[in-house]
């Protein structure tokens, strides 16, 4: 190695020091993450309300069939004389 080879190396370690460091870039702002905590709250209350319709649609769904099949084995016979009267009261057909 010659000395105009070390005086280079040295003068461009001298370079590489006298750099100032890169500036880290600014942090993001406060309301970007306040903006995804609000995403994903609204996203949690959607899925609830998507979970407790379910089970609503699944309630009504049990109801009707039972009622289906209730109506299926006692049929009920109402005449116009027995609109009014208490069940107790009907006259039996």
């Amino acid at each position: 190695m010659t000395t105009s080879e070390s005086e280079s190396d040295d003068d461009m370690h001298l370079e590489q020091e006298e750099r100032a460091p890169t500036p880290l870039p600014p942090p993001p702002q406060i309301d970007h993450y306040r903006s995804l905590i609000l995403t994903a709250n609204y996203a949690i209350v959607c899925l609830n309300i998507c979970l407790d319709l379910q089970e609503i649609i699944k309630q009504i769904r049990l109801l009707f069939f039972r009622r289906g099949k209730r109506q299926e084995r006692i049929p009920q016979r109402t005449t116009q004389a027995d609109h009014g009267r208490p069940r107790g009261l009907q006259k039996a057909a």
